[in-house]
């Protein structure tokens, strides 16, 4: 296994402007938080209410591994635009 990429993608909530976020998602989709501050708005809500977008990043082997958008839908969140891949 030689992970080559890097994807950056954002989420955010389905059906309204607050959700509880998923923190099972980040190790099913094996990504983690853009920045500190990403993590920090999540850690900050103390019931994991998040509102607004949350941006995410995980590493991967091809070009075709995206994040489990159905997945994401099922816990009330929604891939927000594009999931953006890099070679690093």
């Amino acid at each position: 296994m030689s992970l080559r990429y890097i994807q950056t993608f954002c989420v955010i909530p389905k059906t309204s402007s607050t959700a509880v976020f998923p923190l099972d998602m980040l190790r099913y989709d094996t990504c983690f938080f853009a920045s500190e501050t990403d993590a920090r708005r999540v850690e900050a809500a103390g019931d994991l209410r998040v509102k607004g977008e949350v941006k995410l990043r995980r590493y991967v082997e091809s070009k075709q591994d995206i994040p489990t958008d159905a997945r994401w839908s099922s816990f009330g969140w929604v891939i927000n635009g594009d999931v953006e891949t890099r070679k690093f």
